[in-house]
């Protein structure tokens, strides 16, 4: 078959979907499928969000990329291209802007490259049609493709939803003013043949706002790549200091101060004084914290040390690097993280500190080597979870660390898209 996948978030983006339409594509690819991705231009990444070109080597050849560019208006850094009227005055623009963006598409920021995505993908449809389309939010703008083809062609979609558009999933309710995403979103729901979510709770929430679709509605979790992780291959010399890392962006959300205070406490208590607390990952999404940035370089004298932010292409050799490893994720019984399922792939100690509902104790609960403190914040949990932690490690357990990797590998990737991926291009070949 022919298949269209809209990923706006596309090597060499470098944000956490990325790695799910990737390996949604190379899936495709290996069923045999004429696979044809419609993404965004890579001088965006490369001015706004910063690349990671690493991972351009990881798309598959036979795969053809069509760059539609996407212009970057209201996140543009480069002054000297800024129009007068923004910069004379900056908040009457960006509202005028809001608004002509939003009589596009319901969505912040990304609403203007509707009319350049549709055109490109009718121009590939009437070349070349294709069988079925597959897009993947956020950004939701992607979503307009397959509506457009399927209303002027009636090619089948499925939307890859991922987190929800319409729900806030750390709150559980809805975005403040959604009303108008919740209908586009029923009606994409409406034609659609699936829509996928990453964690049941998320898929229940939607499957109780819109019961008539539920059948629609399914749970596919993210997981870990084989193609990025070998988990024999991450055993790290027994001998030197003690490492313990975070991997991830380190955002604003992260409890940064009460992991690095627990940190000092644990090494009044015991812990190794040369032992290393390292955090690969960029201080924010887009602009560095200040504050966090201070915190890091005043925490140097006591073993802390930011490692920068860490190609994905070089993510084993963070991993085999680390002894052990440490996680902490906002949010509640909604929010997940992808980070989870690759730290239970390593078969390594985890020290975690994270809600008491949150999701990711979902994944972390099946694992035998994780270390959660009996509180779900504070530093005083942070050291706890730190000692256990160590203390595993040092006891070198070849049982405990085989039943590890064991129970990671469940979250293999390929195991969990993999099926859903087959089951609708089974339904498109039934009906075709």
């Amino acid at each position: 078959m022919r298949v269209l996948y809209v990923a706006w978030g596309f090597p060499p983006h470098r944000g956490p979907g990325t790695y799910r339409a990737l390996a949604s594509v190379d899936h495709l690819c290996s069923r045999g499928h004429d696979v044809v991705v419609l993404t965004a231009d890579e001088e965006f990444f490369a001015f706004v969000t910063g690349p990671d070109e690493s991972l351009l080597d990881r798309i598959d050849p036979r795969v053809q990329v069509v760059r539609v560019p996407y212009a970057p208006t209201s996140r543009d850094p480069v002054i000297n291209r800024w129009p007068r009227a923004r910069a004379m005055r900056t908040s009457v623009w960006r509202r005028v802007l809001m608004a002509r963006e939003h009589s596009m598409f319901p969505e912040n920021l990304y609403s203007g490259w509707r009319p350049r995505i549709e055109a490109a993908a009718y121009r590939l449809h009437r070349d070349n049609p294709f069988d079925l389309v597959i897009a993947t939010g956020n950004p939701y703008v992607d979503f307009v493709v397959p509506m457009m083809l399927h209303a002027e062609f009636g090619v089948p979609f499925v939307l890859d939803d991922r987190d929800s558009w319409v729900l806030n999933v750390y709150t559980g309710e809805p975005h403040d003013g959604s009303e108008v995403q919740q209908e586009w979103l029923r009606y994409l729901l409406g034609d659609c043949l699936e829509t996928w979510f990453v964690n049941p709770p998320i898929a229940d929430w939607h499957r109780e706002r819109y019961p008539e679709l539920a059948d629609r509605i399914h749970v596919v979790e993210n997981g870990w790549d084989r193609t990025f992780l070998h988990p024999e291959e991450l055993t790290h010399p027994v001998g030197g200091p003690l490492v313990f890392g975070y991997l991830g962006t380190i955002n604003a959300g992260l409890p940064l101060a009460d992991m690095i205070e627990g940190w000092r406490l644990a090494r009044e208590r015991g812990l190794s004084p040369d032992a290393e607390l390292r955090l690969y990952g960029g201080l924010g999404h887009v602009r560095a914290n200040r504050t966090q940035q201070l915190l890091i370089q005043e925490s140097e004298a006591i073993g802390v040390r930011h490692m920068g932010r860490w190609p994905k292409a070089r993510i084993a050799e963070a991993y085999r690097d680390i002894d052990v490893l440490v996680f902490a994720k906002e949010g509640g019984r909604m929010v997940t993280s992808g980070k989870v399922y690759e730290y239970v792939a390593t078969g390594k100690p985890i020290a975690a500190v994270v809600e008491t509902e949150h999701d990711s104790r979902r994944v972390l609960s099946a694992y035998p080597r994780v270390h959660l403190a009996a509180d779900d914040h504070g530093a005083e949990a942070w050291a706890e979870a730190f000692l256990t932690a160590a203390a595993d490690e040092d006891a070198h357990d070849p049982e405990q660390y085989a039943a590890a990797v064991e129970a990671g590998a469940a979250f293999r990737r390929d195991r969990l898209l993999g099926p859903a991926l087959d089951r609708v291009l089974a339904a498109v070949g039934v009906r075709s």
